[in-house]
């Protein structure tokens, strides 16, 4: 989904969405429940997916 699709989806800006992306912002709860809701993820699935990636990323 891009960027612009899912700012639109939870009624929030792109720029939001981008800055969230780079680690620039921090979203709140109910921001990160609205994108797991516009992923048809729950919340703890979304979280877990965030922890898999991030260990990916930063665990070698």
């Amino acid at each position: 989904m891009s960027q612009e699709k899912l700012a639109e989806t939870i009624n929030s800006h792109q720029v939001y969405i981008s800055e969230i992306e780079r680690g620039l912002k921090v979203p709140s709860f109910p921001v990160l429940y609205d994108i797991a809701k516009a992923f048809g993820v729950s919340l703890t699935e979304l979280v877990s997916i965030i922890e898999e990636e991030y260990n990916k990323t930063y665990s070698k």
